[in-house]
């Protein structure tokens, strides 16, 4: 319902107590403000605890992956390509038509020259 107790509490109190009123859970009064203050602590809590849950699940999976020799992120492009790549740039190709040709991003041959040095 709410990322944080704060956001959540401000949703309720702009609320008009009047026209809104929380029946999610049987038998607690949402009308007092006491007993409302206290559910939401508890709802807040909960969804803070579930966040937790959900980032350490994510870690222990992506150590999962990691210690079973899975590579994460973008495959690297091959040195076959790199070398045609700035072979094309330096007979006058630009970045972009280079790329195309290639079926690579333009932006990696830009990364290619900055690193080896070489010139247009």
């Amino acid at each position: 319902m709410g990322q944080s107790y704060g956001r959540l509490y401000k949703a309720v109190r702009v609320a008009d107590p009047s026209c809104v009123t929380s029946r999610a859970i049987d038998h607690v009064d949402t009308t007092n403000e006491l007993a409302r203050n206290i559910l939401l602590a508890v709802v807040s809590t909960l969804a803070k605890a579930e966040r937790e849950r959900i980032s350490e699940r994510t870690r222990v999976g992506l150590v999962r992956v990691r210690s079973d020799g899975k590579k994460l992120g973008r495959p690297p492009v091959a040195s076959k390509k790199r070398a045609e790549a700035l072979r094309l740039v330096k007979s006058g190709w630009s970045y972009r038509d280079a790329a195309r040709e290639l079926k690579i991003d333009h932006k990696s041959i830009i990364i290619w020259i900055k690193k080896g040095g070489e010139k247009r």
